[in-house]
């Protein structure tokens, strides 16, 4: 009996340690991901704001386009 009771202390406490390691693992893994998040979130406001640019400048680029088109019509009615 005496035996038994030794055999499921020593189980107990080798759960007990295990569960603690696995613990800590579960905390460094989840702190590693949020960590990872944070970047992700900054990249992704810095591609947001690259985008809203660039989309920014190729209106700016189909305005002027569209006015050297123009132009070039007005200056090929005059040409005729």
């Amino acid at each position: 009996m005496l035996f038994i009771n030794i055999v499921q202390l020593i189980s107990s406490y080798k759960l007990k340690k295990d569960k603690q390691r696995l613990e800590k693992t579960v905390m460094e893994r989840t702190h590693e991901i949020n960590e990872k998040n944070i970047v992700l979130e900054q990249q992704k406001e810095e591609i947001t704001v690259q985008r809203d640019l660039i989309l920014e400048s190729n209106e700016e680029l189909q305005q002027q386009k569209e006015e050297i088109m123009t132009q070039r019509d007005l200056i090929e009615e005059k040409n005729r």
